[in-house]
This record gives structure tokens, sequence and C-alpha cells, in this order.
């Protein structure tokens, strides 16, 4: 390659990149601005602008903006999905499961804070099928949680006068709120709030 076409590939074109690029720069784009203005707040036009790219981009890739809204709760629900099954696949303690989950997810939430805040804020706004698939996913994430709830009550490591699919609900929910208080830089790291969740967790449950 002569040193003419390499600089020609150094200054490729967003929009000539090849298409998986091009896709994550659409979402990143709309993930940052989502976040910031709220997914009724942004435009297209806005998402790729700060992407650099064309609405002929966007409409190729995707068939609208709620399109978008739907890929980026998919890709924080099925690392979480994919995450808690490897989890489960190499240990049957039920109790190491629950302790590497929490760790693991609290962890997560630094590399997925954006996504969790758009989750929270603009789910309500997918509606149809898209509704429908992310509320399965969201389901399978609950159904896995439960189910280890279920096998430490049945073994015996966890307390058997609690319900199994509410203590599911509420670690959920703690899990996911943490990113309403902590702050990268603050008086804790995120593994340090991980490890007061897992005692906190682990006390509460065990016999």
């Amino acid at each position: 390659m002569s040193p003419k076409t390499k600089r020609r590939s150094r200054t490729l074109k967003p929009d000539l990149a090849p298409d998986h690029e091009t896709r994550r720069l659409l979402v990143n784009s709309a993930l940052t601005l989502f976040e910031k203005s709220g997914y009724p707040g942004t435009t297209v036009e806005e998402i790729v602008e700060v992407a650099g790219l064309t609405k002929g981009a966007f409409y190729h890739h995707f068939e609208s903006k709620e399109e978008v809204l739907e890929i980026i709760h998919n890709d924080y629900v099925d690392s979480q999905i994919s995450l808690c099954s490897q989890i489960i696949a190499r240990t049957d303690n039920p109790t190491e499961q629950l302790r590497q989950v929490a760790r693991e997810t609290i962890i997560g939430l630094s590399n997925f804070r954006s996504h969790m805040s758009v989750y929270l804020q603009d789910r309500r706004f997918l509606t149809g099928s898209r509704r429908e698939n992310v509320a399965a996913r969201r389901k399978e994430v609950d159904r896995l949680f439960t189910g280890i709830i279920k096998r430490g009550i049945a073994s015996g490591e966890f307390r058997d006068d609690i319900e199994a699919k509410l203590v599911a609900f509420g670690l959920i929910g703690m899990y996911a709120w943490v990113i309403n208080w902590w702050r990268p830089g603050g008086p804790m790291t995120i593994d340090q709030v991980a490890d007061q969740y897992i005692e906190l967790i682990l006390g509460g449950l065990s016999r």
C-alpha cells in the first residue's frame, strides 16, 4: 500500500466506515444525547450531527429513533443475562452465585451507567413489540435472580421465611439505584460499594 493510500484510509469518513462501526457510532451518539436531554428531547438530526454522519446513514441502519432506544436497553440487559448465566454455570453454590452476581453487577454499573440512566428515565417511550421485547429480557433477569434465591432456600443456606421473587426484585432495584448516588472519585470506590452491599445482602439472607 502506498503512503498516499495509507493517508486516505486513516481519514476515512464515518459514512464510509464498516457497517458495525457506523452503527456503534450512532448508538453511542444517541446514548449520550438520551442521557443528557432525554429520549423525547433528542432528534435524529442531533444524533447524526454528534456522530458525524448523515440522516441517510441513520435510516440505512435503523427504522427509527425508537429502535435505537431498544438497542440501548438490550445492550445492558443482555450483558446482565450473560453475566448471571456464566456465574450460575461455573458454581452450583447459591451463596457464591449471589456473591459473584452482586459484585459483578454493581461493578459493571460503572461501564453501563449511561445505559441504566436511559433505561430508568426513558423505557416508558418504548411501544408495541419493542416494549414487549425489553420486558421479556427483563423477566429473564428476574428469573435468574429468583432462581438463585430459591436454590439457596432449598439448600438451607438462606432463610426459609422469605419470598424469593420479592427478594430478587429488591436486589435488582438496589443495584440499579447505585447509579443515582455513586460517583467516580467519590468517598467510596465501586468495589467498596460492592463489598458493603454483599455483606448486607448475605447477612440478611443467611440462616
